[in-house]
């Protein structure tokens, strides 16, 4: 087997999948003890969605960290309105108790340790889709109002940010210099 043919073979094959999105709209809502996330858009029944939702944290050497709360990736499926979206719930509590979980991770690791509390300030990102060629080569085939395009792929891209405070028990695990 030539080289030509084995690029040929390795190479995702372009699929004639299309489609147009013109609504891709995240919007977020705190009322304690919940964080709220709804996604509406005009994408396909199934297009698996990104949702990464974190803090930042300072580092005793200076650095800031990520503070991971939730990375995941969700279907779009339909709404009781009529459109295509998603929507869901999480507590402080359990975002916290992720966040604490994925630092521990790092301060094993990487031997982080904490200089000051993490942020009151929580972004939410959204990306679609979270398949690299779901709507052919590269998601060419996704067009449309609020499809971003770079050379080298197309997608959808939201963010938002909320101030949450930090959950009591989380506060109570950290291990913070003083």
């Amino acid at each position: 087997m030539g080289n030509k043919q084995a690029r040929a073979l390795s190479r995702p094959k372009d699929r004639a999948v299309q489609a147009v999105c013109d609504r891709f709209e995240l919007s977020v809502s705190y009322a304690p003890p919940s964080l709220r996330l709804t996604l509406r858009t005009d994408l396909p029944a199934r297009t698996r969605v990104e949702l990464e939702i974190t803090r930042l944290f300072l580092e005793q050497g200076g650095q800031h960290w990520y503070w991971t709360m939730l990375e995941l990736a969700a279907p779009v499926a339909p709404l009781g309105d009529g459109t295509m979206g998603l929507t869901l719930e999480y507590s402080v509590d359990e975002l916290d108790a992720k966040g604490l979980a994925s630092y521990r991770s790092l301060k094993r690791s990487m031997g982080l340790r904490m200089a000051a509390a993490p942020s009151v300030e929580t972004r939410i990102a959204l990306n679609a889709p979270a398949r690299e060629h779901q709507f052919g080569l590269c998601n060419r085939g996704l067009s449309g109002l609020a499809v971003r395009i770079d050379p080298s792929r197309h997608y959808l891209e939201q963010e938002a940010t909320i101030a949450l405070p930090l959950s009591a028990a989380a506060m109570a695990k950290l291990d913070i210099a003083s």
